[in-house]
């Protein structure tokens, strides 16, 4: 589905330049806003695979957390207009997310939890990109992006009343290539001030939502 989706937005955009209205442009290009990032799953059922096997307590099913998912935060990006239809920049983003772990047991047929803990997750994002605007006119543009730097991560685990083996550290930073394709971005606004939503694909599932300010000299 989503190879479609990508298909297909990339088709539209591909049919749609003709269309493609002569406008002019500011240089430099600000974007902030909010990101809701898919981390991979594999990464997550790792290091919760990790965290079970040093509790005390066996369990014959996988921990409860709900992790990995999705986690929230900003981001921030700036690009530079080589002219109306290229742009060059990079992103960066800030996200992170909390999910407590309970173990369900049952005491005079009532269903009573354990706390096993907290998982807190924070990422960092960095990545340089590239944007085309292959529609645009004064008041709204089409475009893709594409992007590809490091992602830092973080997790910490704060242990609950579930005994563990031992006294390790269970805290992990890595360091990860990261990249992302826009197949569809959508601005729509003045010249100067515009909204924009993105989705974007790769490394990461990717959702921006957000403000779009360009300043600088008028361009023809």
């Amino acid at each position: 589905m989503t190879k479609n989706f990508i298909v297909t937005a990339f088709l539209l955009a591909v049919f749609m330049l003709p269309l493609t209205a002569q406008t002019r442009y500011y240089r430099h290009e600000v974007k902030v806003g909010m990101a809701v990032v898919g981390l991979p799953e594999k990464q997550w059922d790792s290091y919760k695979t990790r965290i079970r096997k040093k509790m005390l307590w066996e369990f014959d099913h996988d921990p409860g957390w709900g992790i990995g998912e999705f986690s929230k935060g900003i981001m921030l990006s700036y690009f530079y207009h080589i002219n109306n239809d290229i742009a060059v920049g990079a992103m960066t983003a800030f996200t992170k997310d909390c999910d407590k772990y309970e173990e369900a047991y049952t005491i005079d047929n009532k269903t009573r939890y354990h706390n096993g803990g907290d998982i807190k997750a924070k990422s960092i994002f960095l990545m340089p990109s590239l944007k085309w605007s292959c529609l645009k006119s004064n008041w709204f543009s089409l475009y893709v992006k594409a992007s590809a730097g490091i992602h830092y991560e973080q997790m910490r685990f704060e242990p609950g009343d579930i005994p563990l083996k031992d006294n390790e550290d269970y805290n992990e930073d890595k360091l990860w290539f990261a990249y992302l394709l826009t197949p569809l971005g959508w601005e729509a606004g003045s010249q100067k001030v515009r909204g924009f939503v993105e989705l974007g694909f790769g490394s990461n599932f990717n959702l921006q939502i957000g403000l779009t300010y360009r300043f600088g000299r008028l361009e023809p």
